[in-house]
């Protein structure tokens, strides 16, 4: 402070004249010295007192640092100059993300970025709130500054302000063609925020490069992709594949989980496979089917998978232990499966009818409950709605009837029972499904056609036909939002409004092939 108030130059000048005397005499150095003790008491009682040490830390300044070090004395003055605010930015929770001092001027859209390398939550899922006011909904362009939001919330200029985050995730979907091409879609802007690369003609599947099978693990943004015989692990945050795993035959089905890094892959040649992601190893295998398996679902909390395929069995497994708690003939063959453990139902879909005339004999249920113009043949679409036996800790009961037949093999157990069938209308071919199981909801459609049902599970009733805008191969739903995709012959995605029946987004511009596969976030 003291060189502050003076400048060097003179200060120079003043001891030279002082210090250096025209004769050596103890005397004129006993002078000199007092005369410059006295400057420095003097420019000491001039200059401003030295501010209190901060109690916190200070943070990092935004701009490139100083080539020499300055004190903390002098930053921190130099902050209080530059009429700095302390940004304290917290969860729901109350968990203090990030703490910062941000020059007044800052806009709202910096202090996203900076919470995000602190924090690791992206900017476009951050929502802002001062006390019970969004600053995104008065400010959606992120110009706000940080002044005026402390003058609006009438903060105190020695107060910090406290501003809370929310986390509004965005609602994705991905898609995969018959060319191999994967898109990752932004279903609020509809735009393809992402295309991930086909697999090599020839690499793997013997030039089968189609997408057969699509899992994604939405909180952590990794997809697994089946082309062929090859699994892909994809990281969806930074485009980047992670790691590929070479199958025995070519894979119908897959099912992930990357909290413990686990997957579940259905085979052409009838084999359940389990993976262990972390080192592409295979863990076990479950033979048992006598042809491809075209659908599994898994409740990983409980290590518990149920897989139907083309011999028309449906089989439900123990990954732990390798063992098969049941099974039952269901259709002439299945193609979807879907299951909750926790509400111990399943439905699957297949062609040809379901044993569910014998339904109410085992479980009081009622009997088949077809929409006009099922005719339950062999070549029809239908759905069946199962009930799994046997207690969520995994202990074992005693053999109870099967509605279709024992399955031979299959271990005492846990049985499979169905409970009703639902026969859907419009033209013959092969169905697909997508469930929610835990709403008791699922959406069904023929490949080829572009009616799309939804159905009550509990009831047995179709509560809504939906018409697509062309022929669809694949659909998925989340019922939380009420939405439903239909992946299109054409190569475009359809966003389907459950509620209202209709479509109100179609997503062009990813796949020049008809689409095989969708999921959704």
């Amino acid at each position: 402070f003291w060189l502050r108030q003076y400048p060097a130059t003179s200060l120079c000048f003043r001891a030279e004249a002082v210090i250096r005397p025209r004769r050596p005499s103890r005397a004129r150095a006993r002078a000199a010295l007092a005369v410059l003790a006295l400057m420095v008491t003097l420019a000491w009682a001039e200059s401003p007192a030295l501010p209190a040490a901060p109690s916190k830390p200070l943070a990092a300044p935004l701009g490139p640092l100083p080539s020499s070090p300055v004190p903390d004395a002098c930053r921190a003055s130099s902050a209080r100059a530059q009429r700095d605010i302390e940004v304290c930015v917290t969860s729901v929770s109350g968990r203090l993300l990030a703490n910062l001092h941000l020059a007044e001027a800052t806009q709202v859209s910096t202090l996203k970025l900076l919470v995000e390398g602190c924090s690791g939550i992206p900017s476009g899922e951050q929502r802002f709130l001062v006390g019970t006011r969004s600053l995104d909904d008065e400010c959606a362009s992120g110009e706000q500054r940080l002044i005026d939001i402390r003058r609006d919330a009438m903060v105190d200029d020695d107060q910090p302000l406290w501003i809370t985050l929310v986390r509004v995730r965005k609602r994705l979907a991905l898609s995969g063609d018959r060319f191999g091409v994967v898109c990752l879609w932004d279903l609020e802007a509809g735009l393809c925020i992402q295309q991930l690369p086909p697999l090599l003609p020839g690499a793997g599947g013997a030039g089968d490069v189609g997408v057969r099978a699509l899992a994604a693990d939405w909180s952590a943004s990794v997809a697994l992709i089946a082309s062929g015989s090859t699994m892909r692990l994809w990281d969806l945050s930074r485009g980047s594949c992670l790691r590929e795993i070479e199958e025995q035959a070519d894979i119908r089905c897959l099912s992930m989980d990357w909290t413990l890094r686990l997957a579940v892959a259905g085979l052409s040649d009838g084999r359940l496979r389990l993976w262990d992601l972390g080192t592409a190893r295979c863990i076990q295998t479950f033979p048992g089917h006598k042809g491809p398996i075209t659908g599994v679902d898994v409740a990983w909390e409980h290590l518990r998978a149920l897989s139907g395929g083309d011999d028309g069995t449906l089989r439900l497994w123990d990954l732990d232990s390798g063992a098969t708690l049941g099974g039952v003939r269901s259709h002439c063959s299945v193609r979807d499966v879907a299951m909750d453990w926790r509400t111990q139902r399943a439905a699957t879909a297949g062609l040809g009818s379901c044993p569910a005339a014998a339904a109410a004999a085992v479980v009081g249920a009622d009997a088949s409950i077809a929409a006009p113009g099922g005719n339950g043949s062999s070549s029809s679409a239908a759905l069946c709605c199962w009930r799994l036996g046997g207690a969520v800790n995994g202990d074992v009961e005693g053999p109870e009837p099967r509605a279709g037949g024992s399955v031979p093999g299959a271990d005492a157990g846990p049985a499979i029972a169905p409970v009703r069938e639902l026969v859907g209308r419009g033209p013959r071919g092969m169905p697909r499904l997508a469930a929610d199981l835990y709403a008791q909801v699922a959406i069904s459609t023929v490949c080829g056609s572009d009616q799309v049902f939804l159905w009550d599970l509990e009831g047995g009733a179709m509560l809504r036909e939906l018409q697509a805008s062309r022929p669809v191969q694949c659909v998925a739903l989340e019922w939380t939002s009420r939405l439903a995709l239909a992946g299109g012959m054409d190569g475009v995605v359809e966003l389907l409004d459950l509620t209202c029946g209709a479509c109100i987004q179609e997503l062009f511009g990813g796949h020049d092939a008809d689409v095989t596969c969708v999921v959704v976030s």
